[in-house]
């Protein structure tokens, strides 16, 4: 059973707010929906934001937030969280992340998640600007533990495979009917985990779920 519905957004932590600003909106073409000291909120779509800036001396993605795909599924994650001898915490104030509750965590290779259950969403759709973007839909990551990070994502967190390329890279997809919301690269010996990227897409990519002919199918997962 899919435990989350897709990617709501991406923290990243900048040494210059007001270049990550200028570099977000010039090239990425978002806008920024709010800003508070340190910290800035940016959006192409209905959605809060997609990005969020903030402020400080470790650049780099800080946390990947995924939605839950529904009450039950949010409390089957903490029970999980919890079984699994995986520390959380639990948070949720609206005015300050503009989402409502959530769980924080570290997977087994050490990347910080955030899973909500809602987001506020914008009155008014960001307008095209040059660029006309839909929604986020993946994070990519080279991982030293990749046989125990994709287990992990598949049996906590509810993620199903689509694909993978040569037992080095596997894609999995959550309940919005994209070929993959996540996907990890398996690092050699001594690799430390690194993000490859976060993707947006415009309303023209498909809900393939064969979107490389070089993958290869995993009947029945």
């Amino acid at each position: 059973m899919y435990r989350i519905q897709r990617l709501g957004y991406v923290a990243i932590e900048v040494a210059d707010l007001e270049a990550a600003i200028d570099f977000y909106a010039r090239v990425v073409r978002l806008e920024v929906t709010e800003r508070r000291d340190g910290v800035a909120f940016m959006s192409g779509g209905v959605d809060h934001h997609w990005v969020r800036l903030e402020q400080g001396p470790n650049p780099g993605i800080s946390r990947i937030a995924y939605q839950a795909l529904d009450r039950a599924a949010y409390d089957g994650i903490a029970a999980d969280l919890e079984a699994a001898g995986i520390e959380f915490v639990r948070g949720g104030d609206f005015i300050a992340d503009r989402v409502e509750e959530w769980l924080r965590f570290r997977d087994p290779a050490g990347i910080q998640w955030e899973i909500f259950t809602k987001m506020a969403e914008l009155a008014v759709p960001i307008a095209p600007n040059g660029i006309s973007l839909d929604k986020m839909l993946h994070t990519l990551w080279v991982v030293p533990n990749f046989d125990e990070e994709t287990a992990f994502c598949r049996d906590v967190l509810g993620f199903r495979i689509s694909d993978q390329v040569e037992e080095s890279v596997e894609f999995l997809r959550c309940e919005n009917g994209y070929h993959h919301s996540l996907g990890f690269a398996r690092g050699g010996r001594g690799a430390r985990r690194a993000p490859v990227l976060a993707l947006l897409h415009s309303g023209r990519h498909s809900r393939r779920r064969h979107a490389i002919s070089t993958q290869r199918r995993i009947a029945g997962r």
